[in-house]
């Protein structure tokens, strides 16, 4: 499932999948790597209680608890980090369904073209068997009038 999540050190917010499992994210606009924890690994950690939720509990959004940077070799200070966008920076990976239908009508599209194609050449064939029944007929009408002609001049 398809989530947003920002980027600690500059707030930049960026889509991410949510696969169960954290997973190590890195920014495409400062750099910054962290770890993205499962959307569901905050309640997991918690004992769950006996009381059932109350509809104002199950409306609120979640929030989305994201582990400290991984510590690296240290880095020159960044430079001035530019105002942030108003839209997010979506990071997408792997293969959707729209490009699935597109493979899809791709295939589609191929697969008419060989009908058609199949079609015009099945129309060729039989044009030519028909012309080749005619001119065996026409062969063996010849060859009759030769038999005729030989036995003629035999005589």
């Amino acid at each position: 499932m398809k989530r947003i999540v920002q980027c600690p050190q500059c707030e930049t917010k960026l889509s991410v999948f949510d696969l169960g499992k954290p997973i190590s994210q890195k920014c495409p606009k400062c750099g910054n790597t962290f770890e993205v924890t499962p959307e569901g690994a905050a309640d997991a950690s918690e004992k769950p209680s006996v009381d059932s939720p109350t509809p104002a509990e199950e409306t609120a959004p979640k929030e989305i608890k994201l582990k400290p940077p991984v510590a690296a070799a240290p880095v020159a200070a960044p430079s001035p980090v530019p105002a942030a966008s108003p839209e997010p920076v979506i990071v997408e990976s792997g293969i959707t369904f729209l490009h699935v239908l597109v493979i899809f009508a791709l295939l589609l599209t191929i697969i008419g073209v060989q009908i058609v194609t199949f079609k015009k050449l099945d129309a060729r064939f039989n044009a030519m068997k028909e012309q080749n029944t005619a001119l065996r007929e026409q062969v063996s009408a010849l060859s009759a009038q030769v038999l005729l002609l030989n036995n003629k001049l035999k005589q």
